[in-house]
């Protein structure tokens, strides 16, 4: 999320003659642009006949991608049957997933106690990392007095 590296390309039909192309921000020019933030564009187009078209064009990012982990401990101490499900937020889809076990589902199972790290990467690139603890029954059979 922030970067510079979204993209307007312009396929403008009918008008007379060559095209120019004026855009809000000096800097940028023609038909295709790059590079650019979210945001709003305005374009003038105005043909060889002086006729003029005005638009705004509107960049949007996905929101900032982060990892959800829905947790189930294990049932028993030694059960090694704890589950931990993965639910990725923002970014853009498919995204990838790869945990500190080497497993690369977003749910993960039969797991003895202890933190497990995941690193989620978006169709974008761009990458979020977290980590998840299971947590075990380390009393189940604690010694009671009568």
């Amino acid at each position: 999320a922030g970067q510079a590296n979204g993209s307007i390309f312009l396929y403008p039909t009918g008008g007379f003659g060559n095209l120019d192309y004026e855009w809000s921000n000096a800097a940028l020019t023609g038909d295709s642009i790059y590079n650019l933030k979210k945001g709003n564009y305005v374009v003038t187009i105005t043909d060889f006949g002086n006729c003029k078209l005005v638009d705004t064009i509107i960049v949007n990012q996905p929101a900032t991608l982060i990892g959800m982990a829905d947790i189930v401990d294990e049932s028993t101490s030694g059960a090694n049957d704890g589950k931990i499900t993965l639910q990725p937020v923002g970014g853009t889809s498919p995204f990838k997933v790869k945990w500190n076990t080497g497993d690369t589902t977003f749910v993960i199972e039969n797991l003895a106690p202890g933190l497990y790290t995941y690193n989620v990467t978006d169709y974008n690139g761009c990458t979020t990392s977290g980590w998840s603890a299971n947590l075990g029954r380390f009393c189940d059979r604690c010694l009671r007095l009568g």
